[in-house]
Order: structure tokens, then sequence, then C-alpha cells
């Protein structure tokens, strides 16, 4: 696809940022790089990266398809390899490879925050619909527990294989000489059922007799093993868990009820929806930071003895805002801002809480939650090889799900 005269490199890049291409945040993307160094604006690397996708040297042609698929140590292997293209520096080079890995990144950072904004207004894709403000994770059991006490009026009046046997011998008995059976009786559905009837009925006018048979088969084979267990009293809903482990803080971790937490606390170690969009926002720019300094030295050396050492496979050292550049404060902060408007769709951003004093202004209004999660992410230091085995206590997952993941690049 990448090679064909439709494809459109600037739009793409462009997407990895925002899939809406939000102007303004794709604008702070461009700043946070720039103030890192790196002063290639996305359409500037975009048409250079795209030019090599003409060239009539095969070399040239698959760089670009390994930079642009992402598979970017296949990339730097090939100018160790064969050197640079084009008529290009090796610092040409390389560059177009950073930036390329540094969108990538920023697409890892749209993919979380894309589901934190699914785990806090629609955490049940499908069956629950989505909410202008944040579903509680308490709020699940009281959405779903009607639609179980439906299910048990359903399962109840549900004619296993005897019942019907039954009533087709009833029938049988019942017919009068010269006239066909009586109609199948269906039980009449209570009011709150009402509403399913009419659905039930259209999905299954489309099913064929062969269908219709599978489905009764699984039917009768399911429901008995249901309502054996709706009758025993057992809740369906008794493993949403009503306490999670919370993160490291003050070097300890606590259980934290999920009672008046938001539903995406059940999903990241209690953190609330702009701490977990803090995380990627703050790994994010130490990506930015640490991967200009990491190709910086590549070009060095390439410069100095001719030798290119492909770098970045061991993903990012542990977070620490006092590594990074002067004002990366100011910077995430922003950018935590702009996420919380394009992506996660936060009405929370610049309201008032409702006390005697008002939260903190618009422009400072992340601070307290970045300052948190720095301090977290200081605590946990570089993320390991099997971080995402954890079960759903484990901080260490939680780290894995927020976290921006450059050597997924850098190692293929």
């Amino acid at each position: 696809m990448i090679f064909e005269q439709s494809f459109c490199l600037f739009r793409f890049n462009r997407r990895l940022v925002h899939a809406g291409e939000d102007p303004v945040l794709i604008a702070e993307v461009e700043r946070a790089f720039e103030r890192t160094g790196i002063d290639k604006r996305i359409s500037d690397h975009s048409s250079s990266l795209q030019g090599l996708a003409r060239s009539p040297d095969e070399n040239s042609r698959l760089f670009f398809q390994h930079v642009v698929c992402g598979h970017h140590r296949s990339a730097l292997c090939l100018l160790r390899d064969k050197g640079p293209f084009d008529e290009l520096s090796m610092r040409d080079c390389l560059d177009m490879v950073l930036v390329q890995t540094l969108l990538f990144c920023a697409r890892d950072l749209q993919v979380n925050a894309s589901l934190i904004h699914q785990a806090v207004k629609q955490p049940i894709p499908e069956l629950l619909p989505k909410v202008d403000g944040y579903i509680q994770a308490d709020g699940i059991q009281s959405i779903f527990r009607p639609m179980f006490e439906d299910a048990e009026l359903c399962l109840s009046q549900y004619k296993c294989p005897q019942m019907r046997e039954a009533e087709r011998r009833h029938r049988i008995r019942s017919r009068t000489p010269g006239r066909p059976l009586a109609a199948i009786t269906d039980p009449d559905p209570v009011e709150s059922l009402k509403q399913m009837k009419p659905l039930l009925q259209k999905r299954l006018e489309n099913l064929n007799g062969r269908e219709l048979v599978r489905l009764r088969n699984r039917l009768d084979l399911t429901v008995p093993a249901i309502w054996e267990r709706l009758s025993k009293g057992s809740d369906p809903l008794s493993s949403i868990p009503t306490s999670i482990l919370g993160i490291t803080s003050d070097e300890q971790r606590e259980l934290v009820a999920s009672s008046g937490k938001t539903a995406v606390a059940t999903r990241y170690s209690a953190l609330t929806p702009l701490e977990c969009l803090s995380v990627g926002v703050c790994r994010f720019i130490q990506s930015v930071s640490y991967l200009a300094s990491e190709f910086e030295t590549m070009a060095q050396r390439y410069e100095t003895d001719g030798k290119l050492l492909p770098c970045g496979a061991y993903g990012l050292p542990a977070f620490d805002f006092d590594h990074l550049p002067y004002g990366s404060h100011t910077t995430v902060r922003s950018l935590v801002d702009h996420y919380r408007i394009a992506v996660l769709e936060d009405p929370g951003l610049g309201c008032k809480s409702g006390r005697d004093q008002p939260i903190a202004d618009h422009d400072t209004q992340g601070q307290n939650p970045i300052n948190k999660v720095a301090k977290w992410l200081g605590s946990l230091g570089r993320r390991k090889l099997m971080d995402f085995e954890g079960d759903i206590n484990s901080e260490r997952r939680t780290y894995h799900l927020l976290d921006v993941l450059p050597e997924v690049r850098l190692t293929r």
C-alpha cells in the first residue's frame, strides 16, 4: 500500500499523532519535538522520506519501507551495511528513522488515551451506551443487574427438550381429525421482556432451518447450566472487584475501594483517567529527549570513525524530570491538556469542584496528577520484559499498558 500513488505519507504521519488530524494537537506535538532540539516538522520529514519511495535504487526503497512500516531496527541495520542513500548524509537518514520512531511513540500515546477514554465513557462496548460523563466502577453493577433479572425471566420460560416433547404429545392427542396440528404457543413475554421479543424475532428470521436446529441444540446445553447457577443465587456480577491494589506510594501499596472510583480504576491500578494519561505523556516526552540523544550519539560516532552501532534496544530508562530538558514540566502539562480535549474528551477539564475553593486553574489543573505519576514512574525504574503478564492488581502490568514502546520498533 505504501508504494501506491494514492498513499500520502504526510496524512499517514499526522494520523499517527491523531486519527482525526486535529491541527492544534499535532502542532503541540511538533512544538514538543522542537523544544527537545528536533527541528523537523512532520510535513518536511514526510516529504523527504516519501522521496525515497520513488528512488531508482532498490535499497533506498527498502529503507523507506522499513521506516514507514515501523521496522526501525531493520532500517538501522540497512544503514549500517549499505551506508546513506540518494545523496543523503548519514545524519539525514538517522533523522528520518528518529522522527518516524517518535511518531510511532505518539501513536502509542494516542491509542492509550483512546483506551482510557473508552474505559471512562463506555467500559463494555456494544453492551453499555456511551455516556457524556464518567461511568463509576460500582455503577456497572447497577446498570447490568436489570439485564440479569431479564435473563432470569427468559430462562425461567425456556422450554427444555422434555417440555417440548410433552407439548408435542399433548397437541397430537388434542388434534381434531381432518384438521392440522394447533400452532405452538409461545410464552407471553413479561412486561420487561416485550422490547426483546421483536429483536429476537428479527434475528431468528435470518437463520435457515439447519442454523435454527444448531442454535436450539446449543441452547439446550447451555441454558440448564446457567439456570442452575441463577437458581442457586450466585451473583453473575460477583467477579467485579470491590477493591483494587493501588500504585506504590511512599514505598507501600494499599487496597483501594472501587466504590466512588471511575471504571478506569479497575483496569489501571486505581489511577484516575488524568493520572493514566499523564503516565503516557511523561514517557512520550522522555522518549523524545532520550532517543534524540541516542541518535545524536550514533551520528557523531559515524562521523568520527565511520561505524554505525544501532541503539534503543533496551527501551527507555527510569523516568526522572531532572534528566529532561528545561521546561519539560510545562511541555508535559500542555500536552496533557491537549490530549484531554482531543482524545480523552474529559468533561472535567477547567471545571470547578463545587467546594468553597475552585480546583486548580486550567493552566495548572493537571500538575498534581503529573507530579504523582512522575514519582511513581521513578520508583518503578526501567520497564521489564515480562511486565505484561501481571494480573489486575499488578502495577507493573499497568506500567506496561500505559507506556510508549519505542523498543518494539527498534528491536525488529
